[in-house]
């Protein structure tokens, strides 16, 4: 179990690496807080993971409208088997084949 200064400590630690000021107290609970450090928890981006394609280009190479194969990818997102990540459509390059699978099934 972590402590709430543990949690309010981590919290601040967050808060500088993302530019904004650390907070003097907290007054509300420990689930809050927790919630909190989850909130500024880091996602990590598509160019953090390495090389990346888009489901555009994807789309493009297989002679589908860019749209449509968005629009397929919202309906059936919890289908998807490739890592997504929070810049818009865009995969990690080496799980193009699941990708390429995905919009031709």
């Amino acid at each position: 179990m972590t402590t709430t200064a543990t949690l309010f400590a981590e919290l601040n630690a967050r808060r500088i690496a993302a530019d904004m000021k650390p907070l003097k107290t907290w007054k509300a609970s420990t689930a809050a807080l927790e919630a909190a450090v989850a909130k500024l928890t880091p996602v990590p981006t598509a160019t953090e993971q390495g090389e990346t394609i888009t489901v555009a280009a994807v789309a493009r190479e297989l002679g589908i409208n860019p749209k449509v194969a968005r629009a397929k990818c919202r309906r059936h997102a919890e289908k998807l088997s490739v890592d997504y990540t929070n810049d818009g459509w865009v995969f990690v390059a080496s799980r193009k084949a699941e990708l390429v699978a995905f919009l031709r099934g």
